[in-house]
């Protein structure tokens, strides 16, 4: 990881092939990064979901639900759906008021 953060390397390397790497073995680190990196924040937020952490997830909607204010709407699909405790009502809670206050829904 320490190579793709790097400023030195940034341009050194294919993001799109690295994001195929990261992708045929599963290295979730190297996938957030690189999504991040190319601005895809929807598949960043489904993969903290995916894996549970919603500590995370709450991250990558707070500082990119601005210009991307679906990232809540995807949040809250997932914290839903989610069967882990991680989804508190506490946090649902947070969540709908976020969405309330960005006027995303009807």
């Amino acid at each position: 990881m320490d190579v793709l953060r790097a400023p030195s390397n940034r341009s050194r390397f294919d993001r799109e092939y690295a994001l195929c790497l990261f992708e045929m073995h599963d290295f979730r680190p190297g996938l957030v990064y690189v999504y991040g990196s190319l601005g895809m924040y929807e598949a960043v937020l489904a993969l903290h979901i995916e894996s549970g952490n919603v500590e995370s997830a709450l991250t990558v909607c707070e500082q990119n639900g601005e210009k991307e204010p679906e990232l809540w709407i995807q949040l809250l699909s997932g914290l839903a759906s989610s069967r882990s405790r991680a989804s508190s009502t506490k946090r649902l809670s947070n969540v709908l008021r976020r969405i309330d206050e960005l006027r995303l829904l009807p």
